[in-house]
């Protein structure tokens, strides 16, 4: 994500330098938490349900797709990135939101 990032900020697109770097610090911020919480939960025996769609494997895979489309359009990181940015701060807000109604500590 930091390799993305850095090249976001070389490339010529018309983001704000401030914009790339927050949604980068956010998607590392994110994927950080993901298996934090995962790894957490499983230690405290909760379930989680099923796997959501912010796991390591689709964080990665996200990434190798939008590294392969960017010959065809440079801009194809950004959509990795705005969706590393967004969905697993979403998955993990849900995860904390799902703990404070079951009143376990994660």
């Amino acid at each position: 994500m930091i390799g993305t990032t850095l090249y976001l900020v070389r490339s010529p697109f018309a983001l704000p330098l401030w914009l790339l770097l927050a949604l980068g610090g956010l998607a590392l911020i994110g994927s950080n938490l993901v298996s934090y919480t995962s790894a957490r939960a499983e230690s405290l025996g909760m379930d989680l349900g099923k796997p959501p769609l912010a796991s390591k494997g689709t964080r990665t895979t996200v990434m190798i797709l939008c590294a392969w489309g960017s010959p065809l359009w440079p801009g194809m990181p950004i959509l990795a990135l705005l969706y590393l940015a967004v969905h697993p701060n979403i998955t993990v807000i849900r995860r904390l939101r799902r703990t404070l109604h079951t009143g376990e500590r994660l």
